[in-house]
């Protein structure tokens, strides 16, 4: 209940992650991507590549004993937990979790403190490639998402192209970010229509790290869709 208390007031006080280091090692269709991570605490990451049925187990095989993974629904909330027992798997409230983590979905990864550090998270699998992704994201009007790039770039969300974010940005987006190191979220970035991106220190793009998560409240009175083209030639 502490930790969904914790999240849940991160949510809400408009608080997005992951200050892991991520190495892509392929510009191939197939190929992996390392995210390595110092200290125990909680991250946002997503899953950057395919790999069969993305199901949890089959992209985060042999994490620590004890890590945790919360989902996110955009109407719902935080869902029921997922928690990894070492030479078990993972494992929900109702038993053997089969949670699909597919591209474009973000979720907390919560390290615990009796693992050995650094941890590597690996991800394996094919870099999603297509005229239009099959994993488009859907961003609710008016609420948070907790979503991730499709595809293993790290880019500015308002580049553009086939080596770009383009990311469907409108007035009134707000964008958060979370360092894992401090265990504390980041200035805040806000949409300006026609004027582009903000923080604290004035105009500056967003960009998330291959791998990493983020909030974005909707300042939009619709819904919309972040869908992507890419291909790796």
């Amino acid at each position: 209940m502490r930790t969904k208390t914790l999240l849940l007031s991160a949510v809400l006080s408009a608080a997005g992650i992951a200050s892991s280091l991520a190495q892509v090692y392929s510009v191939n269709a197939v190929g992996y991507v390392n995210q390595t991570f110092t200290k125990a605490g909680f991250y946002i990451i997503g899953n950057p590549l395919n790999n069969g049925n993305n199901q949890v187990g089959t992209i985060i095989a042999t994490p620590p004993d004890s890590t945790t993974i919360y989902r996110f629904n955009s109407t719902t909330g935080f869902g029921d937990a997922l928690s990894f027992i070492a030479g078990a798997g993972w494992f929900n409230s109702s038993g053997p979790a089969t949670d699909v983590l597919a591209p474009g979905e973000a979720f907390f990864i919560q390290l615990p403190a009796g693992a050995t550090y650094p941890v590597t998270v690996t991800f394996v699998g094919d870099v999603p490639q297509g005229t239009t992704l099959s994993n488009p994201v859907t961003i609710k009007a008016g609420k948070f998402s907790l979503i991730a790039s499709q595809v293993p770039i790290s880019v500015g969300l308002s580049t553009t192209g086939n080596g770009g974010m383009n990311f469907p940005a409108a007035d009134g987006d707000t964008l958060y970010q979370f360092d894992g190191n401090a265990q504390a979220y980041k200035d805040a970035f806000t949409y300006i229509g026609g004027a582009g991106w903000f923080n604290s220190g004035g105009a500056a793009d967003p960009t998330p790290a291959v791998g990493e998560g983020f909030f974005l409240f909707s300042g939009s009175a619709t819904d919309r869709t972040w869908t992507r083209s890419f291909t790796v030639n």
